[in-house]
């Protein structure tokens, strides 16, 4: 559980980080999209879990960063990370 509101924690931090426009950048139209690439087929509840936590936190402010909407792309690694599987060799 822990382990899990560290990651949700550290989301919303880069979600903040990528909220903050460069100067001169063009602002205006587009969505800003945010990719989500979570387990969602082995350990659903976790990728899920984190899902909401970030569509929480988006409503909270009205689903906009920097004035622009946001898009929440949700990509499913399917538990296929290189990581895990050396961890399970």
């Amino acid at each position: 559980m822990k382990r899990q509101q560290t990651c949700i924690w550290c989301l919303l931090l880069a979600l903040m980080c990528l909220a903050v426009p460069s100067y001169g950048a063009d602002t205006s139209g587009s969505a800003v999209r945010i990719y989500l690439d979570a387990d969602m087929t082995v350990n659903r509840t976790s990728g899920v879990s984190i899902e909401q936590g970030i569509r929480t936190a988006l409503s909270e402010v009205n689903n906009k960063l920097a004035g622009r909407d946001v898009e929440l792309v949700i990509k499913d690694h399917g538990c296929g990370s290189l990581r895990e599987a050396l961890e399970r060799e």
